[in-house]
C-alpha cells in the first residue's frame, strides 16, 4: 500500500517495498555470519544469498518469499543477540521477525517451529524461555497472527483450506506412481 500511495499503482508501485526489503537480505545474512566467521567469508555468505532462487530476484515477483526470508533473518539474528545477552535491539529484532512473518504467509509457521526446536536444544538460548521479555516479545507476535486468524474464522478457514489442502493436494502412496514403470533396462 505505502508503494502504492508513493509510485501510483504502476508496477514499481506495487514491488518497491518488496525490492527494498530483498535488498536488505544479503546485508542482514552478512550481519549474521560474521557473528561466527571472518569478514571475508561472511561477504560469500551474502553474496551466496543472492544465489538462492527466493532471493534472487530481490523482490521483483512481489511474493511473500522476499519478506518470509527477512522475518526468518530477523528471528535468527535476534534468537543470537538473545542468547549471549538480553539487549533491547536483540528483543526488538526478534518482535520485528515475528510480526514480519506472521503478516507475510501461512509459510511462516513451520518456521516457528523449527525455531522453537533450535531455541530447546540450545542451552544459552534455553535460559531465555525464563525470561518474562520473552514472553511478552511472543505474545506481541501472537497478535500479528490475529487477523488472519480471524479472517479465517470470518470464512469459515478458507484460507487454512486453500493453503494446506487444496494448493498442493497430496496423498501417502505406499507404491510408485500409477502409470508410471520403474526404469527397465532396454
Amino acid at each position: 500500500g505505502l508503494g502504492v500511495d508513493v509510485f501510483g499503482p504502476r508496477p514499481i508501485g506495487l514491488r518497491i517495498m518488496f525490492l527494498l526489503l530483498g535488498a536488505l537480505l544479503p546485508w542482514l545474512a552478512i550481519r549474521i555470519a560474521r557473528r561466527w566467521i571472518d569478514r571475508d567469508h561472511a561477504w560469500t555468505v551474502g553474496i551466496l544469498v543472492l544465489l538462492m532462487p527466493i532471493a534472487g530476484l530481490n523482490g521483483l515477483f512481489a511474493a511473500p518469499d522476499v519478506p518470509l526470508m527477512l522475518a526468518v533473518l530477523l528471528c535468527l539474528e535476534g534468537i543470537a543477540i538473545l542468547r549471549e545477552k538480553s539487549t533491547a535491539g536483540g528483543w526488538l529484532m526478534l518482535l520485528s521477525g515475528l510480526v514480519l512473518g506472521a503478516i507475510s504467509h501461512y509459510r511462516f509457521a513451520p518456521v516457528l517451529a523449527a525455531m522453537l526446536c533450535g531455541v530447546l536444544l540450545d542451552r544459552d538460548a534455553r535460559r531465555r524461555l525464563a525470561d518474562p521479555r520473552l514472553w511478552i516479545v511472543l505474545a506481541l507476535g501472537a497478535l500479528a497472527w490475529a487477523p488472519l486468524i480471524a479472517w479465517n474464522i470470518e470464512h469459515a478457514a478458507e484460507g487454512v483450506k486453500f493453503q494446506f489442502l487444496e494448493r498442493h493436494p497430496w496423498t501417502f502412496q505406499t507404491e510408485a506412481t500409477p502409470g508410471v514403470a520403474a526404469s527397465e533396462p532396454k
